[in-house]
C-alpha cells in the first residue's frame, strides 16, 4: 500500500543475508529497522501507536505482542524447514478462526484484517481462569 507508512523489522532469528537484502530495499514508504540497532522498548513503543501488524506466522510471541497492544494482525506464511510445529500451526489457526488475526492470502483476497474487540490480555485471562478454578477460601 503506497499510501501507508510502513516500518519493518528483523528478529534475533533473523539470517544475516536476510537482514542485508531488507536494508537494500528501496521503497520510499517503508524504514527498515534492525533488531540489533534498538533498545528492548522500541518493539512495544511502536506497536502502541500502529493500526495494523503483519508479522511472520513463525513468530507466535510476536503475534500476541500485536494483539495485545491492540493492532489488527496479519499473519505473513513463510516456508518452515523445522518439523514439530504442529502445536505452533494450531494455535495460529486458533487465532485465525477465532477472528482475533487474518492470514494474508485472505487479505488479499478480499478479506478485512481483523482487529481484536476488546483489550487482548493473555496474562490477565489466564490468572481469571486460575481463580475461577480454585477460589480462595
Amino acid at each position: 500500500d503506497p499510501q501507508t507508512r510502513w516500518t519493518l523489522t528483523t528478529s534475533r532469528r533473523t539470517p544475516p543475508s536476510t537482514t542485508l537484502r531488507l536494508r537494500q530495499q528501496g521503497f520510499k514508504n517503508l524504514t527498515f529497522v534492525a533488531f540489533a540497532d534498538v533498545g528492548p522498548q522500541w518493539l512495544p513503543e511502536q506497536l502502541a501507536h500502529s493500526p495494523q501488524a503483519w508479522v511472520t506466522e513463525d513468530s507466535v510471541s510476536m503475534v500476541y505482542e500485536a494483539l495485545t497492544a491492540g493492532c489488527a494482525t496479519g499473519i505473513l506464511a513463510i516456508p518452515t524447514r523445522r518439523r514439530g510445529r504442529k502445536k505452533i500451526e494450531q494455535g495460529i489457526e486458533a487465532l485465525v478462526g477465532d477472528n482475533l488475526a487474518t492470514r494474508y492470502a485472505a487479505w488479499q483476497a478480499g478479506g478485512q484484517l481483523a482487529s481484536p474487540k476488546e483489550t487482548f490480555n493473555e496474562a490477565a485471562r489466564v490468572a481469571a481462569r486460575i481463580l475461577e478454578k480454585w477460589p480462595s477460601h
